[in-house]
């Protein structure tokens, strides 16, 4: 498998989008999904892509039980825009706002890292001002990850 350098991090040229699995396309078999995983990484795919809006929160929930006892040989990159704090998995009226306050961004971090992760993604959500992107983005320099890269973040 080729592979490919993120500043210091090395993932596979090859990602796995895991959107599908329990999100937006119809029917899921999460089982499937968790195989598909599974076998991507035996295959030398260690790449995977989530989102906390896809489900919501449920495609982070099926990547986390993927990877169980096996974490240290994926990266993961997730996303977050709006609010979760009221969200049900599986339940899209449930998602709040987009906010990128200093404040979300950190409960965002919080939520994804305890669902699974390694590598997060604000999407879309812009700071209101300066001093608040300022904040998000020290949140992401100290928080327990590899890499956090900024999408859209204005």
């Amino acid at each position: 498998m080729i592979r490919r350098k993120l500043r210091d991090l090395e993932v596979s040229a090859l990602g796995l989008g895991c959107m599908g699995m329990s999100a937006f396309y119809g029917s899921s078999d999460e089982e499937e999904g968790v195989r598909t995983i599974q076998r991507a990484r035996e295959l030398g795919i260690d790449f995977l892509d989530t989102a906390q809006l896809y489900g919501p929160l449920t495609n982070e929930i099926l990547v986390g039980r993927a990877i169980k006892g096996h974490r240290d040989e994926y990266v993961i990159a997730t996303k977050f825009s709006s609010r979760m704090d009221a969200a049900v998995p599986g339940d899209m009226s449930s998602i709040g706002p987009r906010d990128g306050s200093a404040a979300h961004v950190r409960r965002s971090i919080e939520g994804s890292l305890a669902r699974l992760l390694r590598a997060v993604l604000p999407h879309g959500v812009g700071g209101r001002d300066a001093t608040e992107r300022h904040e998000s983005q020290e949140i992401l320099v100290n928080a327990d990850l590899r890499l956090a890269l900024l999408s859209e973040l204005r």
